[in-house]
């Protein structure tokens, strides 16, 4: 089972710059749900390592968990249960 791993930016301009950089480099399929980064990856805290080092600067915070009930929500429908004030429906992919 993969890890789900959050990358927290600035906000969400900064998390779809970001996700177009990663998707890029590491050929990962990921989502932006507002300033997050979400990914799926197994051993995902050593992939973290080399996201770091490779944005320098731009990731405010990281999360790795195993998957949640919400995760596999997001992983099937593309968007979270609920949407924050703000927010769109349906997240970005690259």
């Amino acid at each position: 089972m993969a890890d789900v791993v959050l990358f927290e930016t600035a906000n969400p301009e900064a998390a779809r710059a970001l996700a177009e950089k990663m998707a890029a480099r590491f050929a990962v399929q990921l989502s932006v749900l507002g300033s997050t980064v979400r990914l799926e990856r197994p051993e995902g805290h050593r992939f973290v390592t080399s996201v770091i080092e490779a944005f320098p600067g731009e990731i405010n915070g990281i999360s790795v968990a195993r998957p949640s009930l919400e995760d596999v929500f997001i992983q099937r429908t593309g968007h979270r249960f609920w949407a924050e004030a703000g927010e769109k429906d349906a997240p970005w992919r690259p």
